[in-house]
Formats: structure tokens, sequence, C-alpha cells
């Protein structure tokens, strides 16, 4: 039974979009059996946990651009991954599961996971490989299918460099070709992950709307 699903895709696919498009719907129909899980929402202030996952956020996701985060080694931004994606499943998605609702993430690891894949040293590979099949894993894959043209107008004037391939290029740039470059990678070594999961996975257009999208998960729920 479908408990777990996440919306998954290279930068730019389009699953923040769709989370909240979903997360809207079931607002307007009034469905509270699916609950949308986004790194971005904003964290419950009360808690010292919540006040964590904040902190976490600003420095592993809210960098400003200026910041050489290539620079740093890529083992801390591994360790610092996975610390982010292990309490977030704590605090915002065990709880919902354990309440009994489906619970749908706007990505999870796979997509980093495809970035420490294309590193060029083959133990940091199979460090990443170790520590991301740690995480609790969803038990249905959306995979939104996205053209590298379409994902680089999207992130026109919003995308980091980290998104034009800075860890493996060394450079801030953020010539559109090269993230279109770098996007045709990550896809490739996406799908080089995911052939190997457990999980259901279903391959969407990028044009899915959020009531498709939630009867392809329901669906799933009911066929498992």
């Amino acid at each position: 039974m479908t408990r777990f699903c996440a919306l998954v895709g290279a930068d730019g696919a389009g699953k923040s979009y769709l989370a909240d498009q979903i997360a809207r719907h079931l607002t307007d129909t009034g469905r509270s059996d699916v609950v949308v899980a986004a790194k971005d929402q904003p964290f419950d202030g009360g808690s010292l946990a919540a006040a964590r996952l904040l902190g976490m956020h600003r420095l592993t996701w809210s960098y400003p651009n200026d910041e050489e985060v290539w620079a740093y080694p890529r083992e801390y931004w591994l360790y610092q991954i996975m610390a982010w994606f292990t309490l977030f499943y704590e605090q915002e998605v065990q709880p919902a599961l354990e309440r009994g609702a489906i619970v749908v993430t706007d990505g999870w690891h796979f997509k980093h996971h495809a970035r420490f894949r294309l590193a060029p040293d083959p133990n940091l590979v199979a460090l990443a490989d170790q520590l991301f099949a740690r995480l609790f894993q969803p038990d249905l894959v959306l995979l939104l299918d996205t053209p590298a043209n379409i994902a680089a107008a999207r992130k026109a004037g919003t995308s980091k460099p980290s998104e034009h391939g800075a860890f493996d290029t060394g450079s801030g740039t953020l010539d559109p070709a090269d993230m279109a470059a770098f996007h045709h990678a990550q896809s490739t070594a996406l799908n080089g992950v995911l052939a190997n999961h457990p999980a259901t996975l279903l391959r969407m257009e990028h044009t899915i709307t959020p009531a498709e999208a939630l009867a392809l998960i329901t669906e799933a729920r009911r066929s498992r």
C-alpha cells in the first residue's frame, strides 16, 4: 500500500510547483487523507526542532548565490544533506504517516544522490550510495520528465550556480547552456539511481495537473 510518495526530477523539473498545486487542490477539495510535506514550507517556530530545521534550511538550501559553496568539501555537503533529510523525515513526514495519511514530498534524496554520482571520486560515490540508502525510502516515485530547455526557462533569474554544474566545473556561471548540459547529465544519473530503487516508479509529463497526480497516487495505493 502506497504511503510515502516523492515527486522527483532534475533541477527545474517543477517538483515544488506541482507539490504546491497539489496542496492547494487538497485544500480546495477538503481532502485530509493526503499531506504535502515541502522542504520550503514554513515550519512551526514554536518548537526547538522546528527552529533547528529552519536553521539547517538556511545552511543547506537558502545560501546566497555569491557564496562559493562548491569550494567546500563534497563530503561536507553529503553529510549536511543527510542530516537535513533525516530530521525533516522525523519531524514532518513520519508524524503524518503515523496518522495514516499518504505523504507527498517535493523531492527526496534522489536528485542530490544523482549529483554525487557525477563526482570523479569513486570512493565518494560509493559513500553517497551507502548513506542515501539508509534514509527512509518512499514506496512510490513520480518522476517529472521535463525537457532541459523548459527547466532552464523556469529557473531563469532564480537558479543557483550548483544548478549549472558548479560542483563539477568549479565556476559560478549562470549560463543557460551550462544549466542545460548539467540537466542532461543529472537526468541520466537520476535514471541510474532510480533504476535500482525498489519503489514503484511512474513517469509523468511536465504538464501533469495536481488532480492527475493525485489520481496516480490513489490508484497506486489501491493496486499495491
